[in-house]
Parts: C-alpha cells; sequence; structure tokens
C-alpha cells in the first residue's frame, strides 16, 4: 500500500492535466514483498503514466491491488483506445519494434516498459498485458509473490541470470546516443538502477564534440542513426588519441559476425544485440576495468541531459 501511494503521488499531475478520475484501491490488508521499493514505485508509476498518457481527457483509471494466496496482484487499467493484438505481442520489447514510425506518431509506446517488465522479474515476479483491442482499454497486471513466499524453502531459488545489480560495479559516467528520444532514455534508466551516472543524446553529429569536452568512460551507440551512424561516429572517435580511453559499445539490432567484425573494425570495444536487458548491461559494465577509466576534466558535466 505504501508503494502505490508513492506511485499515485509521482503520477497525480499528470492525472489533473488530464482530467481523469483515478479511483485507488490498495490491498484491504497490510502485505509485504521482498524487493527495492523504489523500484518497485518507479514500475507501477510507469504504468500509471502510460494510462494517463493513452487515455482520452476525462478518463477512467483503476489501480487495484489485491492478495491472491502467496502473491500480490497489481492492476492498472484504463478505459483508453485499447492495444492492437499485434503490438500487444510485443508491447514490452521497447527495442525491437517494427513500425516505429507508426508508434512515432502516438508518441511511443510509453515510457519504460521494457524496463518496468525486467524490474518486475528480477523481483520474482511477472508482468501482463491485456486488451480486447482497439477501443477497449489497456490492463497491466503485476504479480510479486509475498515476503513469506519469497523466503520459502519451498520457493524457486531466483536466477543466476538476475545479478543483485548494484553489487561490485564501479561507478561510471556514460553517455547514452540514440535518435529515438525514448529508447535512449529507457536504456539510460536501466543503467541508473546500476548506479551508473548516464548522460544522452539523440543526435550523432553532436557526439564527438561532447565527448571532448565531458569526462567519459563508456558511450553506448545505437547504429542505425540519420545523418550520422555509429559507425561513422566511432570511427571518428578513434582518430582522436585523447579519447582512445573512452570504451565503444555498439547497440543493433543484428548480431551476426560480419556485423560485429564491422563494428570492430569501425573502432567499437563491444556490441550487444538488440533487445538489451538489464543481465546484459550488468555484465558488460562488470567485465570492465574495476576502476573508472576517464581521467577527470576541467570541464566537469555542466550541461549534460539527465533525467
Amino acid at each position: 500500500g505504501t508503494v502505490m501511494c508513492h506511485a499515485v503521488e509521482t503520477i497525480q499531475v499528470a492525472v489533473d492535466a488530464g482530467g481523469h478520475q483515478l479511483i485507488f484501491s490498495p490491498p484491504a490488508e497490510p502485505v509485504t514483498v521482498i524487493g527495492d521499493s523504489t523500484r518497485l514505485v518507479q514500475v507501477f508509476g510507469n504504468l500509471l503514466h502510460n494510462a494517463c498518457k493513452y487515455t482520452g481527457t476525462r478518463g477512467l483509471i483503476h489501480f487495484h491491488a489485491a492478495r491472491h494466496a502467496e502473491h500480490v496482484v497489481v492492476t492498472v487499467k484504463d478505459n483508453g483506445p485499447g492495444i492492437s493484438a499485434e503490438m500487444l505481442s510485443k508491447i514490452f520489447h521497447m527495442f525491437c519494434q517494427a513500425d516505429q514510425t507508426l508508434e512515432r506518431s502516438h508518441g511511443g509506446l510509453g515510457i519504460g516498459l521494457s524496463l518496468a517488465e525486467q524490474l518486475v522479474r528480477l523481483h520474482g515476479g511477472d508482468i501482463q498485458a491485456h486488451s480486447e483491442g482497439l477501443g477497449c482499454g489497456a490492463e497491466f497486471v503485476v504479480t510479486l509473490p509475498i515476503a513469506a513466499a519469497r523466503t520459502s524453502k519451498h520457493s524457486a531459488a531466483p536466477s543466476q541470470s538476475q545479478p543483485a545489480l548494484d553489487v561490485g560495479l564501479s561507478k561510471r559516467r556514460i553517455l547514452v546516443v540514440d535518435d529515438w528520444e525514448e529508447v535512449a532514455e529507457t536504456l539510460a534508466a536501466m543503467l541508473r538502477v546500476m548506479g551508473q551516472e548516464v548522460m544522452t543524446l539523440n543526435d550523432g553529429r553532436q557526439v564527438v564534440d561532447w565527448i571532448k569536452s565531458h569526462p567519459l568512460d563508456v558511450a553506448i551507440l545505437d547504429i542505425a542513426m540519420p545523418e550520422m551512424n555509429g559507425y561513422e561516429i566511432a570511427r571518428a572517435i578513434r582518430r582522436l588519441p585523447e579519447l582512445n580511453h573512452v570504451v565503444l559499445v555498439a547497440v543493433t539490432g543484428f548480431g551476426q559476425k560480419r556485423d560485429r567484425r564491422r563494428a570492430l573494425q569501425s573502432g567499437f570495444d563491444r556490441q550487444l544485440t538488440k533487445p538489451v536487458d538489464l543481465p546484459t548491461l550488468h555484465a558488460l559494465l562488470r567485465d570492465l576495468p574495476h576502476e573508472p577509466l576517464a581521467a577527470p576534466r576541467a570541464a566537469g558535466l555542466a550541461g549534460t541531459r539527465s533525467s
């Protein structure tokens, strides 16, 4: 209930601005889960934000939770435009969508659905999206194990692929570059979950000049960008000896050997294949040298974009 109250606080302005009616129903009795309250607030806040964003003015939004046996089930339901069957199947895959033109025209699929899914799964839970189709509203259902069930000897052991995200990682200065702002911010949010200091840019032409004047350890570059793609940016950076310390990571939808070879030839140190998830990013940062790579520079971090 406390987590849900905090999530409502984060989106109250959006509720008021849209003239929405929010029906808030926390659990009838105290329910405790094992997890990170800040991240769970982020999950529910993102779902509520999407409901406000995609429901027309004066919409109806339900935010409900109840205990069911060894789980708590939290539901965010709206009476907005709904989700098509095709889009429903990939609603959480923020890095591998087929029709970006349509999604851009509607302002993207929402902030952080991919991140929300991964955070829920790291808590041992599950998240599902439901809709009867266009014009029928949407419903997101989060299921989390209650504390007693999570600590029971009968509970499933946590997956080895789900790391303790803040443990053993040096804090680094990371730049994420993608022409699609929502994708860049979602990837940046994943890195911030792991305690990293992250900035974003959405125009590849700005990257080299930006890196020259800001201390940086890692640059994560989308390959398919207009005007100046990731390969061109990497080659431009590698022509400058003073930037040789920066670890360059390519992000691409193509993961064949020839694609990895081209990335390495362009100056990249690593390549990630979309969709990128939290365990993959954790492994990337874990495998870097223990100490941050960039030497301090007088320019500082003034003027960076951060959210």
